[in-house]
């Protein structure tokens, strides 16, 4: 217990943004564009890495766009689209992302946070791999700088 406090307490300081649980989230919290990257390796222990740019409607739907995965060095899928993905968010900024391409069906848990709550944490919870990442929100006009 004194652990997942601490986890908290850690939490909330680094992120800057206060208190943790002072912050309220719903679908249209995830709203526009995120780049995001993750890694991890297979129930076998090979290494996967994945990064896209999801497009979030605020609504409970997405997209991806530039989705590349790549499983023990080789490349599995390439700079590839995928439409139908769907999304949950609960008050506390929990909450969770899936989308299929290619016939295999990506499910991540999710935590949002960081200034203005424009990024989240992922956790791969289909099965098919042990990954973590994050994304973070692209503001339009603001590429190259």
């Amino acid at each position: 217990m004194r652990s997942l406090f601490f986890f908290f307490t850690a939490a909330s300081l680094l992120s800057g943004s206060g208190n943790l649980f002072a912050q309220s989230c719903n679908l249209s919290t995830l709203q526009g564009s995120y780049a995001g990257t993750v890694a991890g390796h297979t129930p076998n222990g090979a290494p996967v890495a994945y990064q896209a740019i999801a497009h979030f409607d605020g609504s409970g739907g997405f997209s991806l766009s530039g989705f590349t995965y790549v499983a023990n060095g080789t490349v599995i899928v390439n700079d590839a689209t995928a439409t139908g993905g769907t999304y949950t968010v609960n008050r506390d900024c929990s909450g969770s992302i899936q989308i299929t391409s290619d016939g295999q069906t990506f499910k991540f848990a999710i935590l949002i946070t960081g200034p203005d709550l424009s990024q989240f944490q992922m956790l791969e919870t289909d099965g098919s791999a042990t990954t973590s990442g994050n994304a973070v929100k692209q503001e339009q006009g603001k590429q190259g700088q």
